[in-house]
């Protein structure tokens, strides 16, 4: 964990450039600099796969007709797509509040810095996913690390999958508590945690 702290930003750089990884990130650049349209952006499989990483849904890459009308959705209308998904993950409201497709449409996404954030964020995913293959969980200890002051209810909480993860295991709250009511859930965690 200390080793992988230490070199986290020479060993992100180094695996921005490998050759696939680089591929990928030209491949989104190019494709979110010659949009035309957030439909067509977001039909783009490369730049769905490379943004949904980024953003902490690259499960969901799999699923394109569910993350473009996510991401479309506007994130301030409470039964918009990304504000029901919230539930149980959050970074779908998080990604949709952030890039704001449904009311600016490429304005912010095709901002370099908004382009630079993503593809560095793509090669940390990446070079995460290589830590856990030699060392299962340094990944979630890293993020953990990192974000949990952020963290500051039960809800929280269990919309992020990696810090529902940490905290339940830390706990000892087996894994099908997520079969149990949202408030059995949230005693759960706030029973354990001060």
């Amino acid at each position: 964990l200390q080793v992988a702290q230490r070199n986290q930003t020479q060993d992100i750089k180094n695996e921005a450039l490998q050759p696939a990884v680089q591929r990928q990130i030209a491949a989104f650049t190019k494709a979110v600099n010659s949009a035309t349209s957030v439909k067509q952006l977001l039909s783009n499989p490369t730049v769905l796969n490379v943004l949904l990483t980024a953003n902490g849904l690259g499960s969901e890459a799999g699923y394109p007709a569910l993350a473009q009308k996510a991401l479309m959705s506007n994130p301030s209308d409470p039964n918009s797509l990304a504000n029901q998904l919230s539930g149980t993950n959050s970074q779908w409201l998080s990604t949709a509040q952030t890039y704001q497709f449904a009311t600016k449409g490429l304005a912010i996404i095709q901002q370099p810095s908004a382009i630079s954030t993503i593809t560095n964020g793509y090669a940390e995913v990446l070079w995460r996913q290589s830590l856990d293959a030699q060392t299962p969980g340094l990944s979630n200890a890293l993020y953990f690390i990192q974000n949990a002051k952020n963290f500051t209810s039960a809800v929280q909480i269990l919309g992020d999958s990696v810090m529902r993860s940490v905290v339940t295991t830390a706990l000892g709250i087996p894994q099908q508590i997520a079969y149990q009511p949202l408030s059995a859930q949230e005693q759960s965690i706030t029973s354990g945690l001060n």
